[in-house]
């Protein structure tokens, strides 16, 4: 009986042993996955960061065109009206 107490004991030790560095390598694995998901957010970060800042200018430079313009069309008009008045 003592013998058979043994063997389940070391058995339960060599189980428990396997279990742990299965769960170690699951840990490392798990470790790995959440470093490679903060580097793929990183990099989807910048690159949103980047299309917004291409969008941002994309609008700036469009208000400038329009602002010229519309300038352009006032001093066409004012030397419209002057070349008419004169």
């Amino acid at each position: 009986m003592v013998v058979g107490s043994r063997v389940s004991v070391e058995s339960l030790r060599q189980k428990a042993a396997t279990d742990q560095k299965t769960a170690e390598t699951q840990l490392e694995a798990a470790l790995e996955q959440t470093k490679q998901h903060k580097l793929d957010l990183e990099q989807q970060k910048l690159i949103h960061d980047a299309d917004l800042k291409n969008k941002q200018d994309e609008a700036l430079a469009q208000d400038a065109r329009e602002r010229n313009q519309r300038l352009a069309e006032v001093v066409s008009h004012l030397f419209g009206a002057k070349d008419s008045s004169e």
